[in-house]
């Protein structure tokens, strides 16, 4: 409540600090070098915990999420008022309340001009929410024309021999031969426009690459891409691997290349899974009536190498891989799964420790049988056991 008597909504306050939120940015000093933008993004390094590359932690500057931000490496996401109480007052909202009342100069202004802020941004905030439905509908309509491919010349099925084959069996992932099937979630192309910013391999602008469905509860959500770099002999493929694309302008990422140059996501996959394998059972997971033990990983090829793995034994399970860490507790599954297991990965960092727990305390809060599985010490995930030869 302000000085003056007005009481202020919370989420109207963050609707006005979203409007202003360059200058919060500034104000965090969160703008600092070796922060960096890029589409509508601004990514520092996170002040709240040991962060030395930027990348994971981000806030949208502008569009229908302006004020919104995320961090993947920890699941933490939130508001403009959100932001504030996150970096500089330890999550207390309270305490960021009160610092907005003043930085927005909100304390001692009469109550007529409180509520026209408010309305203001408000009515802001609607726009930006209509035209964020109206984005998302249109971006997951062109992210399925992606993985289907043009009418003319429409993406190709996982094959024997086809490209998605081929990338596997180069990881030791043989699902065909060990599983019967190759993943019905993937579509291959030879010609996979990269994205805006990049380029592939001899500086190519379409490249071959795995187009793999991402779905939520309601259906077709993103396409994720995996690019590769393909070795023929003559016209036939004999062997893939991932392609390493690089950045046009490498300044934008301060001059230290990206981590991440052969995955991405068209689309917001929020929610979403790559459904890898259905286990057992073989049904549709719309088409279960009853609990059918589920899996969660974080990667596709880890899935790939985790069904490929427990085949022919009494522990297979229908596979969905997250994408992400901090997706992976928010990964919608029908209510008659009701026993899950997280796969975890041992990258060494610690914050990915808690956000996997806090994966699993969300799949429990929703009433599942929830059980954590590890990789031996000294081994980042499946694939490697699998490469090194290990069950």
């Amino acid at each position: 409540m302000s000085d003056s008597g007005v009481k202020i909504e919370i989420r109207d306050m963050s609707n006005m600090l979203a409007d202003r939120i360059d200058a919060v940015v500034r104000h965090l000093s969160l703008d600092a070098v070796p922060s960096y933008v890029s589409q509508n993004c601004l990514y520092p390094l996170n002040p709240t915990r040991a962060d030395t590359n930027p990348g994971s932690f981000y806030i949208y500057l502008a569009g229908e999420k302006r004020g919104s931000w995320y961090d993947r490496a920890t699941g933490d996401h939130g508001d403009a008022l959100d932001l504030v109480a996150y970096v500089d007052f330890n999550r207390d909202l309270k305490k960021a309340y009160k610092w907005g009342l003043t930085w927005l100069g909100l304390s001692d202004v009469s109550a007529p001009e409180v509520h026209q802020r408010a309305n203001d941004a408000r009515l802001a905030r609607a726009r930006r929410e209509k035209e964020a439905e109206a984005k998302a509908k249109k971006t997951r309509k062109a992210a399925q024309a992606l993985w289907l491919g043009p009418r003319d010349e429409p993406n190709k099925r996982a094959v024997e021999g086809g490209l998605c084959d081929l990338y596997l069996k180069g990881r030791s992932i043989d699902m065909l031969g060990r599983c019967g099937e190759l993943p019905g979630c993937v579509r291959e192309t030879m010609k996979c426009k990269v994205p805006l910013g990049w380029l592939g391999p001899h500086g190519r602008s379409h490249v071959p690459a795995l187009l793999l469905a991402v779905h939520n509860a309601q259906g077709f959500l993103a396409c994720h891409r995996v690019y590769l770099d393909v070795t023929f002999d003559g016209d036939r493929p004999v062997a893939a691997r991932k392609a390493m694309l690089e950045p046009v302008d490498l300044a934008q990422f301060n001059g230290k290349m990206p981590k991440n140059r052969s995955k991405f996501v068209y689309g917001d996959f929020w929610g979403g899974s790559i459904r890898i394998y259905r286990g057992p059972t073989g049904k549709r997971i719309g088409d279960l009536v009853s609990d059918d033990p589920t899996a969660i990983t974080e990667g596709f090829e880890n899935g790939c190498g985790l069904a490929v793995s427990l085949a022919d034994t009494d522990d297979q399970y229908r596979i969905v891989a997250s994408l992400s860490l901090s997706n992976m507790g928010n990964v919608e599954l029908p209510d008659v799964i009701r026993t899950l297991t997280l796969v975890g990965e041992n990258d060494g960092s610690e914050e990915a420790r808690k956000a996997f727990e806090r994966a699993c305390q969300a799949h429990a809060q929703a009433g599942r049988d929830v059980f954590r599985v590890w990789p031996p010490a000294g081994v980042n995930d499946v694939n490697d056991m699998l490469t090194a030869g290990a069950q």
